[in-house]
């Protein structure tokens, strides 16, 4: 009878079994690499070319200027995700691709590219945040405006940390449940 247990790390934490398979294989880095590329050209497309680029603005949507107000912004945050996916995907393939042990699978490159498209929602709702937040603390009702580079570097930032964004909204959002539980 084979032991299920066998290549399984003492503490249970992971398995040290290789997988070999057309689905598990160092093949998957190339995919990766092109969605993290893929999504760097296009978060620059959105954020500079189509902000610079005049020429654009006679286009359809392009033609709306708070369409290609949010469209620039939405490229910031995937510029910053794919920044963040290329540490992630440098930091993997050093410690993986040489051991063999949990290869990248045929799945991995659609988790870096939701990772990248999320970046991008992401930028853009932590803009969104921050100039509600502007609003409500500095004026009184009035027009607050942010300027477009620092709405552009927000959104980035945004992209850059969409983990960090999503464990404080999990670590609020588990807050206010629960102080609405003492109340009730």
């Amino acid at each position: 009878m084979t032991d299920l247990n066998a290549g399984m790390d003492p503490k249970g934490a992971g398995s040290d079994l290789v997988l070999s398979a057309w689905w598990c294989n160092r093949f998957w880095y190339i995919p990766i690499a092109l969605v993290i590329l893929t999504g760097f050209f296009c978060g620059a497309h959105l954020t500079f070319n189509l902000y610079f680029n005049v020429a654009l603005h006679d286009d359809g949507l392009y033609s709306v200027p708070e369409a290609r107000y949010y469209l620039h912004l939405f490229g910031a945050g995937v510029l910053g995700a794919s920044l963040y996916c290329t540490f992630l995907f440098a930091s993997d393939a050093n410690s993986k691709m040489y051991t063999g042990v949990k290869l990248p699978t045929a799945i991995d490159p659609f988790g870096f590219l939701i990772y990248i498209i999320g970046g991008g929602v992401t930028g853009l709702v932590l803009y969104c945040f921050a100039v509600a937040g502007i609003l409500v603390a500095a004026t009184n009702g009035e027009e607050a405006e942010v300027r477009p580079v620092l709405a552009g570097l927000l959104a980035f930032a945004g992209g850059y940390v969409t983990d960090g964004v999503k464990g404080f909204l999990i670590h609020w959002f588990k807050k206010v449940t629960s102080s609405m539980k003492g109340e009730g």
